[in-house]
């Protein structure tokens, strides 16, 4: 379970299409790549920090330390409005940070990184 990691990229939209390109022409050619990696793109480390709050960040801590439970359990643990947790669940399942196997949602990363390049791609 907690073998994978989750990166967070910052990256410009240039580097991302870049990225892209690339990939598709390692398809075109038959060559693989190294093995798939879970990752989101953002342009902005303002824009990865606007989803990944502090509650966001202990949802997640919470979900990955006590293992898979619903959205009501994780409110109650939390001590947090259902609705709010719900609406946090939503954003995070949406970026791939929480996985939804019926009701039961878990956080399966061994660890989150962000990463960003301080030189001109």
């Amino acid at each position: 379970m907690d073998d994978r990691d989750f990166i967070i990229e910052i990256r410009g939209k240039d580097e991302f299409l870049d990225e892209v390109r690339a990939d598709l022409g390692r398809i075109a050619h038959g060559t693989k790549d190294e093995e798939p990696v879970e990752r989101v793109f953002f342009e902005s480390i303002d824009a990865a920090n606007r989803l990944l709050t502090p509650k966001r960040v202990e949802l997640l801590r919470l979900l990955h330390d006590a293992g898979a439970m619903n959205t009501h359990e994780l409110a109650k643990q939390l001590s947090r409005d259902y609705k709010n947790v719900r609406q946090d669940v939503l954003a995070l399942s949406e970026i791939g940070l929480i996985i939804k196997e019926g009701r039961r949602l878990t956080a399966p990363w061994r660890k989150v990184t962000m990463e960003f390049n301080l030189a001109a791609a």
